[in-house]
């Protein structure tokens, strides 16, 4: 893969042609920059590298966890008939555990109330996943085109995602300073 920093910096010298350094002149005007950094959620899916972890409406809340547990993630995508229906999290977990004790683990995951569909369309962008994800008080969102599964968004993968974009803004101003200097 290439580095991020080293393409930023020629995707800048190619924007100011027959200039060795970038002037002051130019320092400020990074508008374009920031937005071409932008992703939406589709092009952030295809960066993962993990694959969907599903499980049935019909199987056990705690086999939902031991799938989670087994996996090392936090949510898993639920489907009924091949067609995804809502999301199970930790978080679902651990309120139907504090409901029903210890025999919380033999319920469906269907009798769960929170396994609605929390789901955002791949060409959505970022800014709205994060909105759907506050409003909706979840940290994880199942990505559909129509009835289709096309993956899991979580608040993390975000994060992930607006810090590289620190990263390469910061070290795209840290080399306009320099050729400025």
């Amino acid at each position: 893969m290439p580095d991020p920093a080293k393409c930023a910096r020629r995707a800048l010298k190619g924007l100011f042609p027959g200039r060795g350094r970038i002037g002051r002149a130019h320092f400020f005007d990074l508008s374009d920059l920031h937005q071409e950094t932008r992703m939406n959620v589709r092009e952030l899916l295809q960066s993962k590298k993990e694959a969907v972890i599903t499980i049935d409406t019909e199987d056990t809340i705690g086999a939902a966890a031991h799938k989670m547990s087994a996996n090392k993630i936090a949510a898993l995508v639920v489907m009924k008939d091949d067609a995804p229906v809502g999301i199970i999290s930790e978080k679902d977990i651990v309120r139907s555990l504090a409901d029903d004790g210890p025999q919380a683990g033999r319920r469906v995951i269907s009798s769960l109330p929170s396994t609605g569909l929390e789901g955002i369309a791949p060409d959505a962008t970022l800014k709205q996943a994060m909105s759907l994800m506050t409003y909706s008080r979840r940290r994880h969102l199942m990505v559909t085109d129509g009835n289709q599964l096309v993956g899991i968004l979580s608040l993390g993968d975000i994060v992930k995602n607006l810090l590289g974009e620190l990263e390469l803004e910061k070290a795209v101003l840290q080399d306009i300073y320099m050729a400025a200097h």
